[in-house]
């Protein structure tokens, strides 16, 4: 059985306005079981948008950053 190391991981969420970037959520940690990191995020009161997802990992308190790895559109339900 492989285990994950040491880690502490992060998500934020966010839309752009031309270059600059609105917070939709700050900076939430990820959750983990024994094999595996994931997160939820409710989407039931986003408005329709083009959305972003940054995440950063903390390694034994080497901290890397990873911008607009995740994007997703959310659109108007018809």
């Amino acid at each position: 059985k492989h285990l994950l190391h040491n880690v502490d991981a992060f998500y934020r969420v966010f839309v752009r306005e031309g270059n600059t970037e609105v917070q939709v959520q700050d900076w939430t940690k990820i959750s983990r079981t024994t094999n595996e990191y994931y997160f939820m995020f409710d989407t039931r009161d986003k408005l329709p948008n083009e959305y972003f997802i940054d995440i950063k990992v903390n390694t034994s308190g080497v901290v890397d950053t990873y911008k607009r790895t995740l994007q997703f559109q959310i659109v108007n339900q018809k």
